[in-house]
C-alpha cells in the first residue's frame, strides 16, 4: 500500500489547488469576491467616517481620541466597529442589486395610464358686501 503524506502549502490563488491535484485553474468563486470588496469599501467608508468625526471635533471626539492615553485605541475600535457596520451594508445593497433588471418591461394587464387635459375654466368675482 501506498502512504501518503500531507502536503502543506501556501494558499495561494491557484497554488493549494494545483499542489494538490485538483485543477489547474482555481479562480476565487464571485460571491466571495463581491464580499470581500463589499467589506473593504464598507471599511474605507468606516475609516472615512471616523476621521471626519475627529476633524469635525463631533461630541468632542478630538479631545477624546488625541489628548488620552487610551485615544488611538478608541479610534481603532470606532473604525473596526463602523466597518463592520458599513460592509454589511455595502454587501447587503451589493447583493440585493443582483436580481432581476427592472427596467425591462413587464407583462401583464396595466390600466390606461390617465392624461391629463388643461381645461379652461372662468370664474366671475362676485361683489362684496
Amino acid at each position: 500500500m501506498r502512504q501518503f503524506a500531507p502536503r502543506f502549502v501556501l494558499a495561494t490563488r491557484a497554488g493549494a489547488c494545483e499542489a494538490n491535484g485538483m485543477m489547474e485553474n482555481a479562480t476565487m468563486p464571485k460571491l466571495i469576491r463581491l464580499y470581500i470588496v463589499s467589506v473593504a469599501v464598507g471599511f474605507a467608508v468606516a475609516l472615512a467616517f471616523a476621521v471626519a468625526l475627529v476633524w469635525l471635533d463631533v461630541a468632542n471626539f478630538r479631545h477624546l481620541i488625541l489628548m488620552t492615553e487610551s485615544g488611538p485605541m478608541a479610534f481603532c475600535l470606532l473604525v473596526f466597529f463602523n466597518g463592520i457596520v458599513f460592509g454589511g451594508v455595502q454587501f447587503a445593497i451589493a447583493v440585493m442589486r443582483l436580481g432581476e433588471d427592472d427596467r425591462r418591461p413587464r407583462g401583464g394587464r396595466r390600466a390606461p395610464v390617465a392624461t391629463i387635459i388643461p381645461i379652461r375654466v372662468t370664474a366671475v368675482a362676485q361683489k362684496r358686501r
